[in-house]
């Protein structure tokens, strides 16, 4: 019956050549690629940002016509009351795309 040998390396440190692969074929994170990869991570918080806000907007000036409409109020023009569904659907997307900002904040 054979027995083991643990002096030997289960797997060698280079192959043959001297050029390590990386591993799935995914290149290695060269300053290059991570200074891309923060830039795009930039970008897409930017652009959360900029839907969160307008979406607030969008909220804010709805519960503006609704406080105008309940007091009798001549609503200024482009003020529209949402219905509150809506609205409550836009608070909710607005703490998503917030939720959804602090996970690519939080990323390497």
């Amino acid at each position: 019956m054979a027995t083991p040998d643990h002096t030997v390396l289960a797997r060698p440190p280079n192959p043959l050549g001297g050029k390590s692969t990386p591993s799935l074929g995914r290149p290695y994170g060269s300053p290059d690629t991570v200074g891309k990869s923060r830039q795009q991570v930039a970008l897409k918080l930017a652009a959360i940002e900029a839907s969160a806000h307008e979406i607030a907007l969008l909220v804010i000036e709805s519960e503006e016509a609704h406080r105008a409409d309940t007091n009798g109020e001549v609503m200024r023009k482009g003020c529209w009351p949402l219905p509150k569904v809506c609205t409550e659907k836009l608070v909710a997307a607005i703490r998503l795309l917030d939720q959804y900002a602090e996970l690519l904040r939080r990323e390497p």
